[in-house]
């Protein structure tokens, strides 16, 4: 197993929210990178012995605080980690967790908060989000480093998407956040055996990830089917003062949930 590691420098910054509440960014970016254990694979129309390596780099990690009136005060957290697939092997994303470190090296929290992800599956060349949403007591004064563990593994089986069109983004009306709708299709000649999970990934200006909105079909989808979509969550969001105007770009992921890596 090889592992590298390079940390770059921190930045930090206060931002004003659409709620009027002052909320604390800093990122950075933990690069790593990790090569999962080999396997080989023989083709049908070649005798040639085919690898497919594993690896992973922790391109950037992101929390954002809420800054509260006094000290002690509950305060929502918001956690984002990109980890890009650098083989060309899938890979499978599973559970994680994850801990604030002050500057002395005293984590924060004495059980680790657990890690969300999207998607389950992570193609070659592309980036896979684990992420938190979480009430804390935090010092504000401080700025903390995100440690974590990853659930990653080499996946078994190919991921199955699905076809996704006319995406539509509009600002709430009352709060912060986005109302998101797409439709769906199962283009596959056969219907759906599994839930069908939905993540949209939505981009600010300068084309870094800031919030993910979730959702999950648990009824079969048959051969063809379309569907309409418009009951995502947020899941989690890093500049909830942003509107649709500051969103550059975004990316829909639809697939077929694999509760275990088979």
């Amino acid at each position: 197993m090889k592992f590298a590691k390079t940390l770059l420098p921190l930045l930090s910054v206060s931002l004003l929210t659409s709620c009027g509440t002052l909320r604390k960014l800093a990122s950075y970016a933990d690069v790593s990178e990790e090569s999962l254990p080999q396997t080989t694979s023989r083709s049908s129309s070649s005798r040639n012995t085919v690898t497919k390596e594993a690896k992973y780099s922790v391109v950037d990690k992101k929390y954002f605080l809420e800054e509260g009136s006094t000290s002690g005060q509950s305060r929502c957290l918001d956690v984002l980690i990109q980890v890009k697939n650098t083989g060309t092997a899938d890979l499978y994303l599973d559970s994680g967790d994850a801990n604030l470190v002050d500057p002395s090296g005293t984590k924060m929290f004495s059980n680790d908060l657990m890690l969300s992800y999207a998607p389950t599956t992570v193609l070659p060349g592309e980036t896979g989000y684990f992420y938190l949403s979480s009430l804390q007591e935090l010092d504000m004064s401080k700025t903390y480093t995100i440690k974590e563990k990853l659930g990653i593994q080499r996946a078994v089986s190919e991921a199955k998407r699905f076809t996704t069109s006319d995406v539509t983004l509009k600002d709430h009306q009352y709060t912060s956040g986005f109302d998101v709708s797409f439709t769906l299709t199962n283009q596959y000649q056969s219907a759906t055996s599994n839930w069908t999970c939905m993540d949209v990934i939505l981009f600010d200006n300068h084309d870094e990830p800031f919030a993910i909105y979730s959702g999950s079909i648990t009824d079969n989808l048959s051969a063809g089917e379309k569907r309409n979509v418009n009951s995502l969550y947020e899941a989690v969001n890093i500049r909830p003062n942003l509107k649709v105007a500051d969103i550059k770009r975004y990316e829909v992921v639809a697939y077929e949930y694999k509760m275990f890596n088979i």
